[in-house]
């Protein structure tokens, strides 16, 4: 079975590239066989080294809110990149207490923003990169103006929101599930927060991954890549534009010495052409042992 993985290796010979998939301990499978190659043990080190050195490079570090906002004060201005795109446009902090209200700092910023979200506006939220005096934090943004505030000119009315790690909403002062996903895939480190998850946690990481049409994400919920749920979910993504849970859960029971659960949750789900439905779904979770990541078996 493929690991789930965001590293790939590609092999060049003459005019032909052959494209591998890598885990994180420079194992080198067959996409087309999901065959594990066997290579010399000294190779698999070496192949570890470079995985590990290009996503040092490559994602942000994972670190809490109140430990950023000692660093990026209001009125700073810092640097937000796209880790999908690579965009990068200039932001000035405004705000905000549980998290940071953020604006574009100029016209060329706004556009560049506005082109991230593909030229519209958008709640979604992305994994972003901040960086501010050569650090560079991992963070999720989402894409639409509101609130007050303004800096002139600037063709942007409003703020928009960058969570960090255990950031809150203002509102219900709760963690928002869909930016911590993105803030741990900003951080290149979504396999440790699937180790520790609660069952509801894991439940909303599925509406989340849903939510964002993150098909990679979307995979480490579940148990078995191949189970036919997952293989819908995926293939439903591109038509899906809401997938928001509007039930409120039940008073959460103590899992700690418990395998299995089973959780029901209401789904307000918009797709493509259709209307504006809210589906009943019941999730069945499990764990092979208390020490074992929770994991999806079912969904009904």
């Amino acid at each position: 079975m493929l690991p789930v993985t965001d590293r790939y290796l590609i092999l060049s010979h003459k005019k032909r590239e052959d494209t591998y998939v890598m885990d994180k301990e420079g194992g080198v499978f067959n996409p087309r066989t999901s065959e594990q190659l066997l290579i010399p043990k000294k190779w698999k080190s070496k192949l570890k080294a470079y995985g590990d050195m290009t996503a040092a490079s490559h994602y942000g570090e994972l670190l809490p809110w109140n430990e950023v906002k000692k660093d990026i004060l209001n009125k700073s201005v810092l640097t937000v990149i796209d880790l999908e795109t690579g965009l990068q446009f200039q932001a000035q902090r405004r705000a905000g207490k549980y998290h940071a209200d953020v604006q574009p700092l100029t016209k060329s910023d706004t556009k560049i923003m506005k082109q991230i979200y593909n030229g519209k506006w958008s709640w979604k939220r992305k994994a972003i990169l901040v960086e501010k005096d050569g650090r560079y934090y991992a963070a999720s943004m989402q894409g639409m103006p509101h609130g007050g505030d303004g800096i002139p000119g600037n063709g942007f009315s409003g703020h928009f929101c960058i969570h960090f790690l255990d950031s809150l909403t203002h509102g219900s002062r709760n963690k928002d599930p869909e930016h911590h996903l993105m803030i741990y895939k900003a951080a290149g480190k979504l396999d440790t927060y699937f180790k520790s998850v609660t069952p509801h946690e894991l439940v909303d990481s599925f509406i989340g991954a849903v939510n964002a049409r993150e098909p990679h994400i979307l995979s480490q919920c579940f148990l078995d890549l191949r189970h036919v749920r997952l293989l819908e979910m995926q293939k439903e993504l591109p038509n899906i534009q809401v997938f928001r849970r509007v039930s409120k859960y039940t008073k959460k029971k103590d899992m700690t010495n418990v395998l299995t659960a089973e959780i029901p949750v209401e789904i307000r789900m918009e797709r493509k052409g259709k209307r504006t439905e809210t589906v009943k779904m019941v999730f069945h979770v499990g764990r092979n042992t208390k020490q074992s990541p929770w994991k999806i078996i079912n969904i009904k």
